[in-house]
């Protein structure tokens, strides 16, 4: 998990990419994150790609 969350902190990885990294899912990272008072670097661009993301995978099924 740190490693994770430091690789998120300093840019080297996405919210998503970290979460894989630390063995959890998106929210528990997020819940992390916010318990240690780490900034998150989410930007309009991250959340219209999970939007389409999101989309992506209800008109597939």
């Amino acid at each position: 998990m740190d490693i994770a969350i430091d690789n998120y902190i300093r840019g080297k990885t996405s919210l998503e990419q970290s979460s894989k990294i630390a063995g959890v899912t998106i929210w528990n990272l997020l819940e992390e994150l916010r318990k240690r008072k780490a900034a998150l670097k989410y930007s309009i661009v991250d959340a219209d790609e999970e939007i389409q993301r999101i989309i992506n995978k209800k008109r597939s099924k």
